[in-house]
């Protein structure tokens, strides 16, 4: 059998953390990375977490950006308990499934992130110009953006598409 070795994927877990929100709810967090030497796609997290009564809860949680090249790192912010109950007794996060992406990606993007973003709500946002810089019109894409603590530890994620009506065209710009 002549046949090349299947390529394997390696992700890891780099950081975990957890807080309470205004709303009342545990939110747990992590930071993951591929650390293998292929890309990877549809990258999850598995949450092992058990309430104060005992209560076991498994949950898979999508990573944000859901494809990681090999370096590349990726969060999930997940909300975990009941209102108005701090009821988390204990909890774990390890890597979960994902697939090694094969794909050619040859779309390039130029992001300016300084982006002013004024609004009195509670809300994280950020706003950003996404610009193609290549030379064919781009499809839609998912756009992931990470919140942050001084410290480093993911606040939150979120996500927006781009590129929603055909494309971004070579040279044109989206917010």
């Amino acid at each position: 059998d002549n046949a090349p070795p299947a390529k394997e994927g390696k992700l890891e877990v780099v950081k975990t953390f957890y807080f309470v929100k205004d709303t009342n709810y545990y939110h747990i967090t992590a930071i993951l990375k591929n650390t293998g030497e292929y890309p990877i796609k549809h990258v999850r997290a598995d949450v092992l977490s058990y309430l104060k009564d005992g209560t076991k809860k498994e949950i898979e949680y999508v990573v944000w950006p859901a494809r990681l090249a090999p370096g590349e790192y990726g969060a999930f912010d997940a909300t975990i308990g009941q209102e108005i109950a701090y009821d988390i007794g204990k909890y774990t996060v390890a890597p979960g499934s994902f697939v090694i992406d094969e794909s050619n990606y040859s779309d390039k993007f130029e992001i300016n992130k300084d982006v002013p973003v004024a609004d009195a709500s509670s809300y994280y946002k950020a706003s950003a110009n996404i610009k193609n810089i290549g030379s064919a019109n781009s499809k839609n894409y998912w756009v992931t953006a990470i919140f942050y603590d001084a410290a480093g530890n993911v606040l939150a994620t979120g996500t927006d598409v781009i590129g929603v009506n055909g494309g971004i065209k070579p040279g044109e710009m989206e917010k």
